[in-house]
């Protein structure tokens, strides 16, 4: 006899001999019910951990890539407007009456709560030197584009942003109450802001708040970070455009009996002290005593993760920008500035 084909007699008297744990007899093809049940159950918590790992990792890099944007939006123009200052730059405005653009307001009407107004020589034929024995005229060769006789005016700010021309304000508003988001968290809401560049035909134009809102926009979605939270939004207390003072008269003020923090450098409250204790650069010696500028920008956007909506920020400074014609005019001896309203200063 075939022993291949004999029955197994012991299995036939006990039907769970010779069947694996979950009931199958061991041999025959497929799975039980039970084994089907317990992979499915395997296969779909690997596929909860792989689908989790993804999503996670989608938003990490939808808010890398928010980050990415908020800082590549404003590197651009933090580039333009540092090589225009080191390389165009004449000198700031000094005129008794206009602002040096550190801070102002038009008409009551924050269109600009912080801002540069200067002078500049893009062809750079300024001459800087002192005025000699026969009596030349100094002159920095101010250009004036529209033949004018007056000294074009460059002036870059925060302008109020209203890119949907709703004649209101744009900012974030996360929680849908209403009224701008802290973004910082210092405990003030934070309304947005373009920093927008002009070219003026003469000073008497800055106050213009119609070529303000209609200036070339260089970034978008700023904010205004106060460097005291419970100060004013003031010049000396944003840190959007920073003066600083770094000449021999200049760090006498860099003391304690007047106010300073002894740290080596006149910064903008020192500088505002030279003269009047104001803390504020209001006066022409104080103008003509900045020799290096530090510029700030802060944006903030919304990254979409998944059905939330989170501000992602983005912070870029400047390093200490020494304008050209600054340190041409401290090796020359010349300490004040020439007055840009009269025709013999312009190009």
């Amino acid at each position: 006899m075939n022993m291949n084909l004999k029955a197994n007699p012991f299995a036939r008297r006990c039907p769970a001999a010779g069947r694996t744990p979950f009931g199958r007899v061991k041999g025959q093809a497929g799975m039980s019910l039970v084994e089907l049940m317990i992979a499915i159950g395997v296969l779909m918590g690997l596929m909860g951990l792989v689908f989790q790992s993804f999503a996670s990792l989608g938003q990490s890099t939808s808010q890398q890539f928010a980050q990415s944007y908020a800082t590549a939006t404003v590197r651009g123009a933090m580039e333009l407007l540092a090589l225009s200052l080191r390389n165009d730059f004449v000198h700031f405005n000094s005129v008794v009456g206009t602002p040096l653009g550190v801070n102002f307001d038009l008409n009551g009407d924050p269109v600009v709560r912080d801002g540069l107004l200067y002078y500049f020589d893009r062809n750079h034929t300024a001459q800087i030197y002192k005025a000699g024995a026969g009596g030349e005229v100094l002159t920095t060769g101010l250009d004036d584009e529209n033949g004018d006789g007056l000294a074009d005016v460059i002036g870059v700010g925060l302008v109020r942003q209203d890119l949907n021309s709703d004649g209101v304000q744009d900012f974030i508003d996360l929680n849908n109450d209403g009224l701008p988001d802290d973004v910082d968290g210092d405990g003030n809401p934070d309304p947005l802001w373009t920093l927008t560049r002009v070219q003026f035909d003469s000073i008497g134009e800055v106050t213009d708040a119609d070529l303000w809102r209609d200036g070339a926009i260089l970034a978008t979605n700023l904010y205004i970070r106060r460097l005291d939270p419970e100060g004013p939004l003031s010049g000396p207390n944003v840190d959007t455009f920073q003066f600083s003072a770094h000449s021999p008269l200049a760090m006498l003020y860099d003391t304690a009996a007047f106010g300073g923090n002894v740290d080596g450098t006149v910064d903008e409250p020192e500088l505002g002290r030279m003269h009047t204790p104001n803390g504020i650069i209001d006066k022409t010696n104080e103008i003509a005593a900045i020799d290096s500028i530090t510029i700030t920008l802060h944006v903030a956007e919304v990254a979409i993760i998944g059905s939330s909506r989170r501000v992602v920020r983005g912070d870029i400074s400047s390093d200490l920008i020494t304008p050209r014609t600054l340190g041409l005019m401290r090796s020359n001896g010349i300490v004040g500035v020439p007055d840009p309203t009269q025709a013999v200063n312009v190009d």
